[in-house]
């Protein structure tokens, strides 16, 4: 599975994870996970999403569907394939917005 994300995502994807090694995110949602069902009962693919727009040529939607497209199929397809065994949970890191952060920007709502 890991293999055929890596793949579809050609120059997209980062050769080494450096860049995430700061990334907690997920333990909240991990911590869940553990508490409610039983141990070893699960497997755990974290795709970790990072600025696309470097990746890019050109700063327009096409040319992001373009770089993003090929993974969101294939994973779309795993997803498919495994049918109710699969479960998508998506978490994102709230501290790197408002006022306080870092980015200095809000997002848009």
């Amino acid at each position: 599975m890991v293999e055929r994300l890596r793949a579809a995502g050609g120059t997209a994807i980062a050769k080494n994870d450096f860049v995430h090694r700061t990334e907690h995110s997920i333990e909240f949602q991990l911590l869940f996970l553990q508490h409610l069902l039983p141990k070893s009962s699960f497997t755990i693919v974290p795709i970790l999403c990072g600025n696309l727009q470097i990746a890019l040529s050109e700063y327009k939607r096409q040319v992001y569907v373009e770089k993003a497209g090929p993974v969101l199929e294939t994973l779309t397809d795993i997803l498919e394939r495994h049918g109710k065994e699969a479960l998508v949970v998506a978490g994102v890191d709230s501290l790197t917005w408002g006022r306080n952060s870092a980015t200095r920007c809000r997002p848009n709502t």
